[in-house]
C-alpha cells in the first residue's frame, strides 16, 4: 500500500505526492509548482521601492487589459501602446507628436529608477494618453480603445494610490486588552 495521499485516505494508484528514486515512484501533479525568483530577480526587486513595485504591477496589469466586452480573440485594447509607435508603418507621428511615449518605455524607466515619485509615472501614462488624442481622430478605433484604458488605469491608480498613502504601521496606539473575567467570580 501506498502513502496516504493529501486528503489523507490511503492510495492504491501510483499517483502520489512523493517523489523517490529509490522507490521509482513519480509525482503526477496537475499543477505546476511555481518556481523561486531566481537571484537575478531578487536582487532587483529588493532594491525597489514599494512604489516603484506597486507601479510596475499596475503597468503589468494595465498592459494585459483586453477591453470591457471583449471576446479573447479579440485585440486587447492596450496593443496599441505596449510598444513606440513604428516610424515606418506611421511616418508622420513623430512629425506631430514630439515627445512620444509607450508601456515598454515607462517599463524601463520604472526599472532602472529613473522616476522620483508615483507623479512621474504618472505624468509618462497621461502623456500617452494625450498623445493618442492629439494624434488620431475623434471616433477612431485607437480612441475609443485609449478611453477603455485609461478608465481602466484611473480607477487601478486610485488603488495604489490608496495602498501607498495608507500608513504601514498603526499611527494610532491601541487600547490594551480587557482583562477577561472568571464567569464563576461574579459579584
Amino acid at each position: 500500500m501506498s502513502p496516504p495521499s493529501v486528503s489523507g485516505a490511503a492510495s492504491s494508484d501510483s499517483s502520489t505526492d512523493v517523489n523517490d528514486a529509490s522507490s521509482g515512484r513519480v509525482s503526477h501533479r496537475k499543477r505546476k509548482v511555481k518556481q523561486p525568483f531566481s537571484e537575478a530577480d531578487l536582487s532587483t526587486q529588493s532594491h525597489m521601492p514599494s512604489w516603484v513595485r506597486h507601479c510596475l504591477g499596475l503597468l503589468h496589469r494595465v498592459s494585459r487589459f483586453r477591453g470591457y466586452n471583449r471576446s479573447k480573440t479579440d485585440v486587447s485594447a492596450a496593443s496599441w501602446f505596449l510598444q513606440p509607435v513604428n516610424r515606418q508603418l506611421v511616418p508622420d507621428y513623430y512629425q506631430i507628436i514630439k515627445q512620444p511615449m509607450d508601456f515598454s518605455t515607462i517599463k524601463k524607466k520604472l526599472e532602472t529608477l529613473q522616476y522620483e515619485d508615483v507623479s512621474g509615472f504618472d505624468d509618462d501614462m497621461n502623456l500617452i494618453r494625450r498623445n493618442c488624442a492629439q494624434y488620431n481622430p475623434q471616433g477612431s478605433q485607437a480612441l475609443g480603445d485609449c478611453a477603455e484604458v485609461f478608465q481602466f488605469y484611473s480607477t487601478e491608480m486610485a488603488k495604489v494610490a490608496d495602498k501607498l498613502n495608507k500608513p504601514s504601521v498603526s499611527s494610532t496606539p491601541r487600547s490594551p486588552k480587557r482583562p477577561k473575567m472568571d464567569p464563576g467570580s461574579r459579584p
